[in-house]
């Protein structure tokens, strides 16, 4: 066998591995996909069969009767969330109930921790983290400067002509209690203070075949937005799902509104809003800060970042490391979880919580006095004073840090 052999028959066994994982439920279809894409080797054709189909097989547990996703609008489908229904029936929102498994599993805010990783070759699961930690090592490195975008870098380098534009225009918050951003393409900043009004302000950015199209598209873009019942809905009208048109919005809001963001590809930065927050996006980094609400945040490509927490929470990435860091802790009930990426937790000394935590491929540090404390390498379960709550974490190629 050549070198060449030895290589691909390394990936193909990995493969098999990663599926057997799937078909035990193990491990999400959307973690199996992640995991083999890194894998993927140049004859697509060899499988004959996709995760999915995979997961289809008797030997998956069935999970359909299990609880939906709350959050502050579950009535519609939007392809800003990309959330399968395998991952919707698997959790539940803030303030919904894990879905009633059935076996002899174990779930906690709608995380399975009945992992039998022991099974799983040390070697191949230290390869295959060493594979998606330098990979995303090497796209943050490339994404790290602010001034990066790559849209906006693929469209100059196609010679595409850029204008821009400015809308700025205020609500009256009387009546209103939750906001409703929808952007395809753009940043979104939202802070609250101790105003009466809703203040938008948005930069539209065109691109066009010449200056006169850009100008065009530009100038004809507007910011929608509708006032329905208790909720303000924004939006582009006539958003692009092309891409040649991006809005970056600065919103100012009165500090008691709920607010929902559901963005495409761009950062969200929320801060001191005291309603529940809601995030959505598949692609940009999400930042939290002194929101004492409850907090639903969900992306596919992104780092997560919350600071001054005070209620339950429920925060995923597909790709992305996760940094929770709580100012209280009683009776909330938190879920991490990402694929490839580790998990940082910090919690004030009086949290009193049930701890679960699992990790496939990385390391658990935990500095926590626990009770009832089990720890090895890849799992740590314990309580922490006299609970009141529950954090669940779960990664697959990562390491998940514990602290005070």
């Amino acid at each position: 066998m050549n070198g060449n052999d030895a290589g691909h028959q390394g990936s193909v066994d990995e493969r098999t591995m990663i599926l057997k994982m799937l078909k035990e439920d193990k491990i999400t279809i959307e973690e199996a996909e992640a995991l083999l894409k890194v894998l993927d080797t140049s004859d697509d054709d060899e499988a004959g069969f996709t995760v999915r189909d995979a997961a289809a097989e008797p030997a998956a547990k069935s999970t359909q009767d299990e609880a939906p996703r709350g959050g502050p609008e579950t009535d519609e489908t939007d392809e800003n969330t990309e959330t399968d229904d395998s991952e919707s029936r698997r959790s539940s929102g803030p303030h919904g109930r894990p879905g009633s498994g059935t076996g002899e599993e174990t779930r906690h805010h709608g995380f399975s921790f009945d992992f039998g990783f022991g099974d799983l070759g040390r070697e191949i699961s230290r390869s295959v983290k060493q594979v998606l930690d330098e990979v995303n090592t090497t796209v943050k490195s490339h994404l790290s400067e602010e001034s990066f975008d790559l849209h906006s870098t693929l469209a100059s380098a196609f010679g595409k002509k850029k204008a821009e534009a400015d809308r700025s225009f205020t609500v009256p918050a009387d009546g209103i209690t939750n906001v409703i951003l929808k952007n395809t393409w753009g940043d979104v900043a939202i802070s609250g203070d101790d105003r009466s009004e809703i203040t938008i302000d948005a930069r539209i950015v065109a691109w066009g075949a010449d200056d006169e199209q850009a100008r065009s598209r530009a100038d004809e873009a507007t910011v929608r937005h509708v006032v329905d019942g208790a909720e303000l809905t924004l939006d582009l009208d006539g958003a692009d799902e092309n891409k040649r048109i991006r809005t970056d919005y600065t919103i100012h809001v009165p500090r008691r509104l709920g607010i929902l963001v559901r963005v495409k590809s761009g950062e969200v930065a929320v801060d001191d809003v005291s309603g529940e927050v809601a995030v959505a996006t598949m692609s940009g980094d999400v930042k939290i800060n002194g929101c004492p609400g409850d907090l639903n945040v969900r992306t596919k490509s992104g780092d997560i970042t919350i600071a001054g927490a005070e209620g339950s929470a429920e925060v995923m990435s597909t790709t992305g490391d996760l940094e929770l860091e709580f100012r209280r802790c009683a009776g909330c009930t938190v879920g991490a979880r990402t694929t490839t990426g580790d998990v940082e937790l910090v919690l004030p000394p009086d949290a009193a919580v049930r701890i679960e935590a699992q990790t496939t491929s990385g390391e658990i540090e935990c500095t926590l006095d626990l009770n009832e404390r089990a720890h090895s390498k890849n799992s740590l379960s314990g309580t922490f004073n006299a609970p009141t709550g529950s954090v669940a974490i779960k990664t697959v190629t990562g390491d998940v840090t514990i602290k005070t």
